[in-house]
């Protein structure tokens, strides 16, 4: 199975070399930006250049959301190239007794005394393994039933 990245509406990306452009004219025109509130007085001149630190911060988080949305707007995706073949298989539903019974420690596994439920689980597994090309599905019941994968 193949994989590509892709672009869905890859026209959006056409807005970043003009997204970066803002940033050059920005620079160059040294805009003011306008802080009004008393309380940050002190910050206000190194703000109003886009030489400080704090202009070219700004500067730089609007270029950066600026960019991000663009590429969001692009959609970027993953592409997976699905190969198709023709099998033979057989539905199997699978009927597993969840009830306080299956608690009961009298299997062995490897040497090590485990539970039924635990023994179940490992031989359904070593089946469903051996099954590659069959559409497999588990019911539990204990009292009632459920259906846990169609």
């Amino acid at each position: 199975m193949m994989e590509h990245f892709q672009f869905a509406q890859p026209e959006w990306l056409y807005v970043l070399p003009f997204i970066l452009c803002l940033l050059i004219l920005r620079r160059r025109r040294g805009a003011e930006g306008s802080i009004t509130y008393p309380t940050v007085r002190f910050i206000a001149p190194l703000a109003r250049t886009p030489h400080s630190l704090a202009g070219k911060i700004g500067a730089v988080c609007f270029v950066l959301a600026a960019a991000a949305i663009a590429i969001a707007l692009a959609r970027p995706q993953k592409v997976e190239d699905k190969s198709f073949r023709t099998v033979n298989g057989i539905d199997i539903m699978i009927a597993f007794d969840l009830s306080y019974s299956m608690d009961t420690p009298d299997m062995v596994l490897n040497r090590m005394p485990i539970n039924r439920l635990v023994a179940a689980k490992h031989v359904i597994t070593q089946f469903v393994d051996s099954r590659p090309d069959d559409r497999i599905g588990i019911v539990g019941f204990a009292g009632k039933t459920k259906s846990f994968c169609p």
